[in-house]
């Protein structure tokens, strides 16, 4: 049986209080009791409280641990607790506050984030709500890949697979393998287009993917000597007007990244040839052509396809965008139909927020996801937008582009909410994410990552399954909401088969 794959975490502070999501209030008329509930608080929080000079903050409320024992037991009702209104200005709709804090909290100590104080939400929502995955063998004795010792594997292999396999009469081997590049967790990273990412940055993700065995998309053209694969763990990502000459220094990385529309892949055997060895990823967006794109790169032989929804996991320039899981099943049905899925790999991107959404998309047809506002949250950022510049940012195949104004500037992504008027420049952001030491944020986010792969485990362990890439179109194992609404209440509402 091989070694198992795990991720060692390191405790990484934070070097700012998060945000916390309720505020202790300590309200006047104290009755000066000889035995204040808050000498008995058995976190002492009361006792280790401080303030904070530099954010200007009373650290009672990120030390708490809501256990409301002082609430309760407080003679004159003189401490309450209120929802925080900083906690729920963070973040987007689709990038929730709860979110945030869960990642943060990951981050910075490598475990789970447990609440035992029960669920009061609703069971479906939208996007990734409206799955549930299957969890039939909790009843029975669960494959327990992390505590006992059941190996669950979770690496997967990039790359195209031959169809088929030719022997000569002697039995030796006819075919040519492809090339394959193996990584320990379905999940790879890529450069999270903010203005923050700086050398630092950087350095940070690609020490944290050397790690933990895995892959960074990044622009080849900031790839500096000292990152250049394959010693690096960077995939170049090169430009639609990249001249052949700059597509050969690539020569020798274990993968490339085109764009789509990039005029290279015309000519493929060229780019072969130029790119000897290598896996060839092509970007597509995630919009109604997705489907046929897909279907004509499998054919054409490309190794890689990677689908990119926006940061909110919607489809791109589509009036009634799709979800990415549904984009993503129906560019994996497709594939699967012209009886070419089991040729290539499907990676996908965008809305990828928490360790759930890793083992649905692969559900969905994926063979790995990419994430990258996920590395930034790890690194402490709020999504605040303060370092968006006053020009107005949209993405246009795949890269951020600036506006001056005109009615094109209001179509921004819905990644932010409302930016403040004044527009701080990318030095003023609350928690300095671009004045990071690199060993630290390597550690946060190796400690993200450890938590995501202990919560995989989780997710297979519960189905049963050992191995990660088995799971992948298995949409046996889950149940959508839409679907089971369809088929309950649809015949009553004359909308079943629509």
């Amino acid at each position: 049986m091989p070694e198992k794959y795990h991720i060692h975490t390191h405790p990484a502070p934070a070097r700012f209080a998060p945000i916390p999501k309720f505020s202790m209030i300590e309200k006047d008329g104290c009755l000066g009791c000889l035995d204040c509930i808050k000498d008995h608080c058995v976190y002492r929080v009361y006792d280790e409280r401080t303030f904070d000079p530099q954010q200007m903050i009373d650290t009672l409320d990120t030390l708490c641990m809501s256990c409301l024992r002082c609430i309760q037991g407080c003679k004159k009702r003189l401490i309450t607790r209120a929802l925080n209104p900083d906690f729920v200005q963070i973040g987007n709709d689709y990038w929730k506050p709860e979110i945030l804090a869960d990642l943060w909290g990951q981050a910075a100590t490598g475990k789970i984030p447990v609440s035992g104080a029960g669920y009061g939400g609703p069971f479906a929502g939208p996007g990734f709500d409206s799955m549930w995955t299957d969890m039939s063998e909790i009843v029975r004795p669960t494959r327990d890949g992390i505590h006992g010792r059941e190996y669950i594997s979770t690496a997967v292999d990039l790359g195209r697979k031959p169809f088929h396999l030719e022997f000569d009469s002697q039995g030796q081997l006819l075919t040519t393998p492809p090339p394959l590049v193996e990584i320990m967790l379905p999940v790879l990273f890529q450069k999270p287009l903010l203005p923050l990412v700086n050398e630092k940055v950087q350095q940070a993700i690609a020490s944290a993917a050397q790690t933990i065995q895995t892959r960074v998309f990044w622009p080849a053209e900031e790839i500096g000597d000292d990152l250049r694969p394959p010693a690096a763990p960077l995939i170049p990502r090169l430009r639609p007007e990249a001249t052949w000459e700059e597509v050969a220094q690539w020569a020798g990385s274990p993968i490339v990244a085109l764009p789509a529309e990039a005029p290279h892949l015309g000519d493929l055997p060229r780019l072969r040839q130029a790119l000897p060895g290598s896996i060839l990823a092509v970007e597509v967006p995630m919009n109604s052509q997705a489907e046929p794109t897909a279907e004509a790169l499998a054919r054409a032989g490309l190794d890689v396809i990677h689908l990119y929804a926006d940061w909110c996991g919607n489809e791109w320039e589509t009036p009634n965008p799709r979800f990415v899981k549904d984009g993503l099943r129906a560019v994996h049905n497709r594939l699967v139909e012209q009886g070419l899925r089991d040729g290539i790999t499907v990676l996908v991107s965008g809305g990828i927020a928490m360790a759930e959404h890793v083992a649905k998309s692969i559900i969905c047809g994926a063979d790995a996801v990419v994430v990258d506002l996920p590395l930034l949250i790890a690194l402490e950022c709020r999504l605040c937008g303060r370092c968006v510049p006053p020009e107005e940012w949209r993405m246009e195949k795949g890269e951020w582009r600036m506006e001056k104004g005109g009615p094109e500037s209001k179509t921004r992504s819905n990644l932010h909410s409302p930016i403040s008027n004044l527009h701080p420049p990318p030095s003023a952001c609350p928690v300095a994410v671009d004045q990071i030491e690199p060993e630290w944020g390597k550690r946060r986010i190796s400690n993200l990552m450890s938590a995501w792969h202990a919560q995989l485990l989780e997710v297979l362990g519960a189905m049963g399954m050992r191995e990660a890439a088995r799971l992948r179109g298995e949409v046996g194992r889950a149940m959508f909401f839409e679907e089971l609404e369809k088929e309950t209440f649809g015949r009553e509402f004359g909308r079943l088969g629509e």
